[in-house]
């Protein structure tokens, strides 16, 4: 499948940024970069009548889960506001919600009592949202590269 890719090329060369220019990947020029990446390999298989799905390889599934990611819509950053929007989540037929439960959260004070504090209320809406979905739910817990091995082990 990678062959018939590679035998409908497209003309010219396909920007591949270095390595060390994607170690930040939340920059706008990293997004840029990854549409245009995405782009151009829809493109070279659309030139062989395939759907990039196909073209890469053998399907592995027909149907692709999706999650409840409630994070931006929840207005009450508290853990009963974020057990609520949950709720509404899997009421609306959701198996699995993703949250981000740590607000103010960086790497300047993750390792303080301030940051600490605020692990401590992330971990609570955590707590709160897994009471509010049941065991048999997934639960994704997304940290934004805010917690440290350091702060994990104090």
């Amino acid at each position: 499948a990678h062959a018939a890719l590679i035998k409908a090329p497209l003309i010219g060369e396909v920007p591949r940024p270095s390595s060390a220019s994607c170690v930040v990947a939340s920059t706008p020029e990293a997004a840029a970069t990854s549409a245009i990446d995405q782009a151009l390999w829809d493109i070279s298989a659309q030139r062989i009548d395939k759907t990039l799905a196909d073209a890469l390889g053998q399907r592995c599934r027909n149907a692709i889960e999706l999650y409840a990611n409630i994070n931006r819509g929840t207005l009450d950053r508290s853990p009963s506001g974020f057990a609520e929007r949950a709720r509404e989540a899997t009421d609306a037929g959701f198996d699995a919600v993703k949250i981000a439960p740590f607000d103010d959260v960086i790497a300047d004070n993750v390792s303080t009592p301030v940051g600490r504090e605020l692990i401590a209320a992330g971990i609570e809406r955590v707590a709160a949202v897994r009471a509010a979905i049941g065991p048999g739910r997934r639960l994704l817990v997304d940290c934004h590269w805010r917690l440290t091995e350091a702060s994990a082990i104090d």
